[in-house]
């Protein structure tokens, strides 16, 4: 009878210690629209384009679950509204960067900085998404 029980205790055990290989979704996964973008130079902040509802709106990018980037780029071409770049990249998660460009994800936020600088002039374009 003891050996019963043993044999109980154990398949309880191990039928409770369930092994999940369900993995998490990244949050920051999914389709980013751009919604506006701004320049900064030398500490100061630029107008800022809107593209929310414009053909430049349909520009996005596509981070799947394996830290691939697949980014469309659209723009007015004879009065139409088409996709004029198609691209691929990777999202380096130690850099936080896609194609060397500083990312930062906020709740459903995804902000793409580029910095780049001459002797007297430093820009920082920043560009804003929307999932």
């Amino acid at each position: 009878m003891r050996i019963f029980t043993i044999l109980a205790v154990i398949n309880i055990l191990i039928l409770s210690c369930s092994s999940s290989t369900e993995e998490t979704v990244p949050s920051y996964t999914g389709r980013y629209f751009l919604v506006k973008n701004y320049a900064i130079v030398n500490g100061v902040k630029d107008s800022e384009s809107i593209h929310e509802g414009s053909c430049s709106g349909k520009t996005n990018y596509l981070i799947n679950e394996d830290n691939n980037v697949n980014v469309e780029v659209y723009g007015a071409q004879s009065g139409k509204c088409s996709l004029i770049g198609n691209f691929k990249y990777n999202y380096n998660i130690s850099t936080n960067s896609i194609n060397g460009e500083t990312v930062n994800f906020e709740g459903n936020i995804l902000t793409i900085t580029n910095v780049s600088k001459s002797p007297n002039v430093t820009i920082e374009n920043v560009y804003i998404y929307k999932k």
